[in-house]
């Protein structure tokens, strides 16, 4: 195998020392064959190639942090390889779609150490399902809230607003961070995307349920009022107001966030510039949808975290750096972070970190 996979890094095809970009594959279905035995799925690392092979047919990819379309090498076999950057930096986890395989991920010896964290049962436990009957949206829509253990009584703490029904390891990193004192708890509010998956042939990548509900402007929305709109009322009018009167939420924008990640990010960036009297801090990671970034101009004051990693596809790195430098110039204080990862929560992890260290000190600094 190492042999093999030297070969492949050997012979690299021409493209620019920053960016990802594939390579030719010295791989034949025989030796594809024996390289997966009984499995589905492997891939490795050699050099800075990294070449995954599998059991799949036409019209496999590799996902998320690493997105490459793979090729038929075989009968039911697909295989590509890729040369990663720096990848003793980069941190990548591998997935093949389509399918539900999946791989812990690869950190290289020189990427940032990853974020502390708590055992994911302790978290779920202190996490809440509720689900209510929405005005706004004309249906039932459910969000859970996790809350840290060990406040005191009549103590209040910051909250941070997501779409996608949350991410169970980011509350366990801010459940971590806070028990070693490198932040303040937090309150974490994940509200659930609409369930159905939208038409079932569906033309365009933007109408699938969760893209009309978190992406502003999208052209096929009604012009009575978006899916975007109504998710947004949801939030302010029904989320919020259930939040503040039931849990020890801080009930300032100092003390709000909007957060979130791809479509979810775009969905931040847009809540936050349109409701600054609500939210004083945004985390946005991966902004890809064009008509969300201009709305950065709208961010006059609090802060703005932007995480776009440097593997992942130029609309993404380009569009999150952009929407960054109107936040700035804008007025808001602004941190744009490009670790050497790719379109995944293990990147986005990172930028979390850093937003919980900066915008929710142990001992606040406002």
């Amino acid at each position: 195998m190492l042999a093999l996979a030297a070969a492949q890094a050997a012979t690299p095809a021409p493209c620019r020392p920053d960016e990802i970009c594939e390579v030719p594959l010295a791989l034949s279905a025989a030796g594809a064959d024996a390289l997966l035995g009984a499995r589905n799925e492997t891939w490795w690392v050699n050099g800075e190639v990294v070449t995954v092979v599998a059991r799949r047919e036409d019209g496999a990819q590799t996902c998320c942090a690493i997105q490459q379309r793979m090729h038929p090498i075989g009968r039911g076999l697909q295989a590509v390889s890729v040369r990663v950057p720096d990848i003793d930096s980069a941190i990548f986890d591998m997935m093949v779609i389509p399918g539900q395989w999946s791989d812990a991920g690869r950190r290289g010896p020189r990427a940032p150490p990853a974020p502390p964290r708590s055992p994911l049962a302790e978290v779920e436990a202190r996490t809440t399902f509720h689900r209510i009957d929405s005005v706004r949206l004309g249906e039932q829509r459910s969000f859970f809230v996790y809350v840290p253990a060990g406040l005191a009584e009549g103590q209040r703490v910051p909250v941070i607003y997501m779409p996608d029904g949350g991410w169970p390891e980011f509350n366990a990193i801010a459940d971590a961070m806070a028990r070693r004192g490198q932040s303040s708890p937090v309150i974490m509010v994940g509200i659930a995307n609409r369930e159905d998956a939208g038409p079932p042939a569906c033309p365009e990548l933007n109408c699938d349920s969760r893209s009309q509900e978190l992406l502003v402007d999208i052209p096929e929305a009604t012009p009575e009022q978006s899916r975007f709109d109504a998710r947004d009322l949801f939030t302010v009018e029904e989320v919020m107001p259930f939040v503040e009167s039931r849990y020890p939420v801080l009930r300032t924008p100092q003390g709000r966030a909007v957060l979130g990640w791809s479509s979810g990010g775009s969905w931040a960036l847009v809540m936050a510039a349109r409701h600054p009297d609500l939210f004083g801090n945004v985390v946005a990671f991966s902004v890809g949808w064009r008509q969300a970034v201009p709305f950065a101009s709208r961010l006059t004051r609090g802060r703005a975290l932007f995480v776009a990693g440097r593997l992942e596809v130029a609309r993404f790195r380009e569009r999150t750096a952009e929407a960054a430098s109107l936040a700035r110039a804008a007025g808001a204080e602004v941190r744009l972070l490009t670790p050497n990862g790719g379109h995944a929560h293990l990147t986005w992890e990172l930028g979390l970190a850093e937003a919980l260290q900066w915008m929710f000190p142990a001992t606040p600094e406002r």
